[in-house]
C-alpha cells in the first residue's frame, strides 16, 4: 500500500485535532505538516472495532469511533504494537476525522525503565 502524507490533511475538519503519544497539534493544516515530518512507516493492524456515538453527546451529528490496533515499524527499526482511536463525523456527503488519538504500546518493563530514568 503506497502512503502520500501530503493528501492526509484532507481526511480531518478544518478545527482536527491529533494526538500523536501524548504531543498535541490542532487544525488540518498543521497535522498535514506534522504527518509530512514523520519517517517512513509500515502498519499490520490486528484488530479494528467501531461504534456509533450517542446522538444526545453530539447533538444528533453522525459520529462514530473506530478503534485500530497492531504492529507499527518506523523505518528500519523493529515492529512496535500501537493502539489508535479516531472520531469521525459527517461532513455533507464526507467522513472526516474530528480527533485522532495515536499511542505506541510499550511493554511493562520498557514503562518501568522509563520512568526510572525519569526520577
Amino acid at each position: 500500500m503506497v502512503f502520500f502524507p501530503q493528501l492526509m490533511s484532507r481526511y480531518y475538519l478544518d478545527t482536527g485535532v491529533l494526538v500523536w503519544n501524548g504531543n498535541g497539534t490542532i487544525g488540518k493544516e498543521m497535522i498535514q505538516k506534522f504527518f509530512e515530518e514523520l519517517p517512513s512507516s509500515e502498519h499490520v493492524i490486528g484488530s479494528l472495532d467501531s461504534q456509533p456515538v450517542l446522538d444526545s453527546i453530539v447533538s444528533s451529528q453522525l459520529t462514530c469511533v473506530i478503534q485500530v490496533s497492531g504492529f507499527v515499524r518506523f523505518q528500519d527499526n523493529v515492529s512496535k504494537p500501537f493502539q489508535q482511536s479516531f472520531m469521525i463525523t459527517a461532513e455533507g456527503d464526507k467522513w472526516k476525522i474530528a480527533c485522532d488519538n495515536f499511542r505506541l504500546q510499550e511493554s511493562v518493563e520498557e514503562s518501568k525503565k522509563h520512568s526510572s530514568e525519569l526520577i
